[in-house]
């Protein structure tokens, strides 16, 4: 964590690849200095249709 923090001061952008996949969290995105987020195809493929996608996917957005 340190490090990321260092690097983004020297301004460098980080991105988080495959979000969503092993142990990510929404958690984890108020803790890590994240510039890009890059969400796990899973989560958007149904992003249109009513439940838990679309539910997912808005908690992500207001994050």
């Amino acid at each position: 964590m340190t490090t990321l923090h260092e690097l983004r001061k020297l301004g460098v952008r980080i991105a988080l690849d495959d979000f969503g996949t092993g142990h990510s969290s929404l958690g984890l995105l108020q803790t890590v200095p994240v510039d890009i987020l890059k969400v796990d195809k899973s989560f958007v493929d149904n992003v249109t249709e009513a439940g838990r996608h679309s539910v997912i996917a808005e908690a992500l957005i207001q994050q």
